[in-house]
């Protein structure tokens, strides 16, 4: 009996250990600070070039994967020629984070394009932006940023 509560205080233990952090209050996102998207901002050139940070509630995490996706107005995927993106960006809020991404998109993409993030940790969706819907949040060829709130 002696061996069961002390495998039962241990596995409590781990289960503590284990868990990632709670969001904060207040957040839609499903699990640590450095998953949830809480803005972004960018552009779309006449060179087919979208440069967009999305920013985050703390400084992006290792075991987060952060994901970004283009699509036309109707919601199809663009594939780029070619992206990056990065973590090594200064966040607009204080203690907060971004990821950078930089995609060029082939000749002949739309002059409207849509975009929206996800994060997730071992496939488990943390949040996704923008909140309302994935084609809410779209960028005009040289026009600035959209109207609409990205988080």
């Amino acid at each position: 009996m002696k061996r069961l509560l002390v495998l039962a205080a241990l596995a409590a233990a781990l289960s503590v250990v284990v868990a990632p952090a709670a969001a904060p209050a207040g957040s839609d996102a499903k699990g640590p600070p450095c998953g949830n998207v809480t803005n972004g901002d960018g552009g779309y050139s006449s060179t087919g070039v979208v440069d967009f940070t999305v920013f985050l509630d703390a400084p992006a995490c290792s075991f987060v994967t952060y994901t970004f996706t283009v699509t036309d107005a109707s919601g199809t995927t663009i594939t780029p020629l070619s992206s990056t993106s990065s973590t090594d960006c200064t966040a607009e809020t204080t203690g907060g984070g971004c990821v950078n991404y930089v995609y060029t998109l082939p000749s002949g993409s739309p002059s409207v394009v849509c975009l929206s993030a996800e994060t997730s940790i071992q496939g488990h969706l943390v949040d996704r932006a923008p909140d309302a819907s994935p084609s809410n949040y779209c960028l005009v060829v040289d026009a600035g940023g959209a109207s609409s709130t990205f988080g």
